[in-house]
């Protein structure tokens, strides 16, 4: 997410798609290693994942601040649950503060991360060579940065969450630690489109959203800032991962 972003869903999508879990390889990478070997093993230790990561749930909270004719605050808290077999369920726990940005952002937000999680679950990931250009910008270097950095680039509409921008790639796990960009639609006509920040974190053999932070113009009214954390993770049901997946990817 991831994503979400007014649309976190960077693991909605990527993080989004969070969206959202990797899984910590045992596997070293070979060294060096081109654009081509970074997102073949990235992309199958995501089906890799996926497949391991049979139930999970966690909570989602959501503070979106307007700044525009004066400054408004609204907030929803949003349980997240995930058995094999379906997509992603988004249960509203609780909402509070300005209407406005609760009808026109939060609202058009979860439908929007609906709809992403439902694709998601027929289409698979969104990070894929069929949805993005990757290049390689920087690699790890001691003491400096631990991740490869790749530029994304859409090259398609899938009529899904997409952006551009970068992601930090594990070079251990190849997971998705960080990534940050601008998406390339927007949630609902009152959202412009926005810029955000997706944080990870793990958590035992996982990668899970941390936080994330955007920003976008409120059309006609001003700009919103939007905050999401992520708590409660608890995996309910898994099956053992191959590690070893991403060593086992096409060359």
């Amino acid at each position: 997410m991831a994503a979400g972003a007014l649309l976190a869903v960077a693991y909605a999508g990527a993080l989004a798609g969070a969206q959202g879990a990797v899984v910590a390889a045992a596997a070293k990478p070979e060294s060096p290693l081109s654009t081509t070997d970074i997102v073949e093993r990235m992309v199958a230790m995501n089906l890799e994942r996926s497949a391991a990561l049979q139930a999970y749930s966690e909570v989602t909270h959501y503070h979106v601040t307007y700044h525009g004719f004066g400054t408004e605050t609204a907030e929803m808290t949003v349980k997240v649950t995930y058995q094999d077999g379906g997509p992603k369920q988004f249960t509203e726990v609780s909402a509070s503060g300005s209407g406005m940005l609760r009808q026109h952002v939060l609202e058009p937000l979860l439908k929007a991360q609906r709809h992403e999680a439902a694709v998601e679950d027929r289409d698979g990931g969104a990070l894929v060579p069929e949805n993005y250009d990757f290049e390689l910008v920087d690699s790890p270097q001691p003491g400096t940065q631990n991740c490869y950095v790749l530029a994304v680039k859409p090259v398609r509409d899938a009529k899904r969450f997409l952006f551009r921008g970068k992601i930090w790639v594990n070079p251990k796990d190849f997971g998705i630690e960080r990534a940050e960009g601008d998406s390339v639609s927007s949630p609902s006509f009152w959202v412009s489109r926005f810029h955000f920040q997706v944080h990870s974190r793990k958590i035992g053999d996982f990668w899970v959203p941390a936080s994330s932070r955007s920003t976008s113009h409120v059309r006609v009214f001003g700009h919103a800032v939007l905050d999401m954390t992520f708590s409660d993770f608890q995996v309910t049901a898994a099956r053992p991962v191959n590690f070893l997946a991403a060593e086992g990817s096409p060359r």
